[in-house]
């Protein structure tokens, strides 16, 4: 299966290989750098080591996938944000796990911290159910199950997640530079066993008006050039032509949450990227992303990650 060539739109060369089974690639950035390992770990499973540093946006192509994919995807750090058919955006930021299958594969992704590195499990569901995985037996582990429960027809399943699952990814971080498949393997099917219990379903997707959400998009653009300033959001929303409130039903269709709290999360992803990887103050990260009170952003930082921004710096040293 060379489902990490084919699903990202690049005929990619090998720079170098990994230990044991695995092979980095180079996706060729034109800004800064695109790598992934990958390794074979048994028939239908591949796991790939994703580590991006670019401004650049990747684009999709979903003709060579097979009709049976199942993605599972942990971010370690940074966040890619991805466009689907329909012009839905989804999201994946530090600490969420996302799951799909082949209805729907994004058409294009882009890295707004300009950094991402994530764990990607492949799978080819045929292959896997056809083999003679004794754990996925002892497991009952059932990957057209876990679409069905998901319900993965229709949408991503995207959410934070924490204890378990979070640690059993962290694991194979860990594990790359050893690159052992049978760990990996282990690994991977505790994923699964923990993912088949999840029962939570996702938020279903509408599509809207053609062309509307072209101009949520836009409104979107300039929330985000606005980082540093208290603009009102409605203040932006009436440069464009709709009103108020289809933009704020609209948006949290699109993004899966309120236009205000979409922002508050977006600013706490690049206060948490800036703890991790600069020295700066909290305070000035706080006047950098409109905050002039600290407190109120130390609150906010801690609505979204549970821990203060100095907790959070701490814990990544």
């Amino acid at each position: 299966m060379k489902l990490n060539r084919k699903v990202w739109n690049n005929d990619f060369p090998q720079i170098k290989k990994a230990k044991l089974l695995g092979t980095t690639y180079d996706y060729g950035c034109v800004n800064g750098r695109g790598h992934f390992t990958s390794f074979k770990v048994s028939p239908g499973i591949e796991l790939i080591f994703v580590d991006f540093d670019t401004s650049d946006s990747i684009s999709y192509t979903d003709s060579a996938v097979c009709p049976d994919f199942l993605q599972l995807t942990y971010c370690r750090r940074g966040c890619c944000e991805y466009e689907l058919p329909g012009g839905f955006i989804k999201t994946t930021s530090e600490g969420e796990v996302s799951i799909l299958n082949n209805d729907n594969i994004p058409l294009w992704a882009r890295f707004p911290l300009s950094v991402y590195q994530s764990a990607n499990i492949q799978i080819d569901q045929k292959v896997v159910e056809c083999g003679e995985d004794s754990l996925f037996k002892i497991f009952s582990l059932d990957t057209k199950k876990i679409r069905h429960q998901l319900n993965l027809t229709r949408s991503w399943y995207t959410r934070m997640t924490g204890g378990k699952i979070r640690q059993a990814f962290l694991s194979l971080f860990d594990a790359f530079e050893h690159g052992e498949p049978d760990y990996f393997r282990i690994k991977i099917i505790e994923i699964l066993y923990l993912v088949s219990k999840i029962t939570e379903e996702p938020l279903i997707l509408h599509d809207s008006k053609p062309g509307t959400t072209d101009i949520i998009n836009y409104i979107r653009s300039d929330m985000l050039d606005s980082l540093n300033s208290q603009l009102p959001i409605s203040r932006i929303v009436k440069k464009y032509d709709i009103s108020q409130g289809t933009f704020n039903h609209l948006f949290k269709e699109i993004y899966e949450d309120t236009p205000y709290l979409y922002l508050k999360k977006y600013k706490m992803k690049i206060a948490a990227y800036r703890l991790y990887a600069e020295d700066t103050s909290v305070t000035d990260i706080a006047a950098d992303l409109g905050y002039d009170n600290p407190s109120k952003f130390s609150s906010a930082f801690k609505s979204v990650y549970n821990i203060s921004p100095r907790e959070y710096r701490r814990s990544n040293i």
